[in-house]
């Protein structure tokens, strides 16, 4: 694991060669090694090695078990993006919107071809909250291109899906102990 100290934790990447679902996958992501961002929202702590040791562990088990995190993500993922694609939907039949509202809508829905197509995998987020002794929460942010502007993110407890919604999601840990 190969990170560096930034403002908001330590960044990275993390190779998951199953997440190649949806559209070419964005410029920062070296689509060819299924290589992705990896962000660690650990502020507290100063030194590579400490983080390193710290969410190896958590690392290891993402990538040992994507797949099946995956497959639990998916149903959960496609059921949230249809149910916000009928919202946008219902804006373009209510009388009561703005212009501004009513336009947006329109070209959100007119977006809309597979939704598997316009997900992409961007960032991987290891949350500095345990689920259990050995593992932390990640979420996983995804750029949609339905709803560009929130994108949506994903929060799991080890393969348990906790949360889906916009991408901030992702960074929720707290909202995910409760979940569960």
């Amino acid at each position: 694991m190969d990170i560096i100290r930034s403002e908001s934790g330590w960044e990275g990447q993390i190779a998951l060669s199953h997440w190649n679902i949806g559209r070419k996958h964005m410029d920062k992501i070296d689509a060819n090694l299924h290589r992705y961002n990896l962000h660690i929202a650990d502020e507290d702590e100063l030194y590579e090695n400490n983080i390193i040791k710290k969410y190896k562990t958590t690392y290891e088990y993402t990538q040992k078990h994507q797949g099946y995190i995956r497959d639990a993500m998916l149903p959960m993922l496609l059921k949230y993006c249809n149910e916000q694609i009928e919202i946008f939907r219902a804006l373009l039949e209510n009388k009561n919107i703005g212009i501004y509202h009513k336009k947006r809508a329109k070209e959100i829905c007119s977006r809309r071809n597979s939704i598997e197509q316009s997900l992409a995998l961007n960032t991987v987020v290891f949350n500095n909250v345990r689920c259990n002794d050995e593992i932390f929460y990640v979420g996983y942010v995804f750029e949609w291109e339905v709803d560009p502007e929130h994108g949506l993110g994903v929060l799991t407890k080890e393969a348990f899906t906790c949360f889906v919604g916009p991408a901030l999601t992702a960074y929720c840990a707290y909202c995910g102990m409760r979940a569960v």
